[in-house]
């Protein structure tokens, strides 16, 4: 082994050989007081050797959002189809109704699903007026805008008219729909007096709000926000 001896005749730590990140000291000593000497001082240089090099590396997992998101477009679309927008279906509004979780997944796709989910589906509210009306004054206003099929049914004629006058009402008031031909439109079963088979009818939310009950014993009453194509019954 090679020595190094100082020019004062003391020993120190020198490297005997170095390579990236590590190196080989030798101790040289000549008494126990000077290898004591050369121990504290071979410990404080490796602490300052270990608190320079020393580097904190916190790898941070990236969440499924930032995955998605790394994916090209078309991928993400398809995702997106797959797993978040909800399938056109009829929603029953009770007074227990919960949007969709799929409303909830986070700030980026919401819109997208609220869109498709408040444009596609038919709310329905066939026992109680009085909840869709409540689910309606309690969504936001951006998303009754997307609303395109909603359905409500009375018990009899009566109340059909009664809930025709508060509805045209109301509708342009609180909801923006403007009543016009096509727009809206009521359909109803029909009970022949001739005792054929009965049939359902398209009609105007006028001319159904003027009919006679005598002449018209409905079992059902629907309202479409959806345009109705086709020619308008007169009765």
């Amino acid at each position: 082994m090679a020595q190094y001896p100082n020019d004062d005749g003391r020993q120190r730590l020198i490297p005997e050989h170095y390579t990236p990140g590590y190196a080989r000291y030798v101790l040289l000593a000549s008494s126990p007081h000077s290898f004591g000497h050369l121990l504290r001082a071979l410990l404080r240089f490796l602490e300052l050797q270990a608190s320079g090099r020393l580097n904190i590396r916190v790898q941070t997992v990236p969440t499924l959002e930032e995955r998605i998101q790394s994916l090209a477009q078309e991928l993400q679309d398809m995702i997106l189809d797959y797993t978040l927008l909800i399938e056109p279906t009829t929603v029953n509004i009770t007074d227990r109704y919960q949007p969709p979780w799929q409303l909830s997944v986070n700030r980026r796709t919401r819109p997208l699903v609220a869109e498709h989910y408040y444009s596609t589906s038919t709310f329905s509210d066939m026992t109680r007026l009085h909840d869709l009306q409540q689910w309606l004054d309690r969504i936001p206003a951006e998303y009754v805008q997307m609303i395109e099929n909603v359905e409500f049914g009375v018990r009899n004629m009566h109340d059909a008219k009664k809930w025709l006058k508060i509805y045209t009402r109301s509708l342009e008031q609180h909801w923006g729909i403007v009543l016009a031909p096509g727009v809206l439109r009521a359909w109803f079963k029909k009970h022949k007096r001739s005792g054929s088979p009965s049939e359902w009818v398209y009609v105007s939310w006028k001319d159904a709000a003027a009919l006679d009950d005598r002449e018209m014993r409905a079992e059902s009453f629907y309202a479409h926000s959806r345009p109705w194509e086709g020619r308008e019954v007169t009765l």
